[in-house]
């Protein structure tokens, strides 16, 4: 299973706004010109930890459900797998 890792761009645009906006749209989580201040450096770096974490628990609440489904009785998953989703 591959990963996908939050990017920050650093650099220069050359007054280009719009490669800032295309580099957030492409997934960036942020685009910093330069010369870019430390604090704003490591805001892009906290938001990126945060995207990782909330990706892991993401995965780990997937993975749990996953499991209890697979621990129901043969009935009780025919039942479910006929549930119609429900979307809060």
């Amino acid at each position: 299973m591959g990963r996908n890792l939050p990017v920050a761009v650093l650099g220069s645009s050359g007054g280009d706004v719009g490669f800032g906006v295309r580099a957030i749209k492409a997934g960036a989580v942020d685009h910093l010109e330069k010369p870019y201040a430390p604090d704003a450096l490591l805001s892009a770096i906290a938001a990126a930890l945060a995207e990782i974490r909330a990706d892991v628990d993401r995965q780990r609440s997937r993975q749990g459900a996953l499991a209890r489904i697979a621990s129901l009785s043969p009935l009780a998953s025919a039942r479910y797998a006929r549930a119609e989703p429900t979307h809060g």
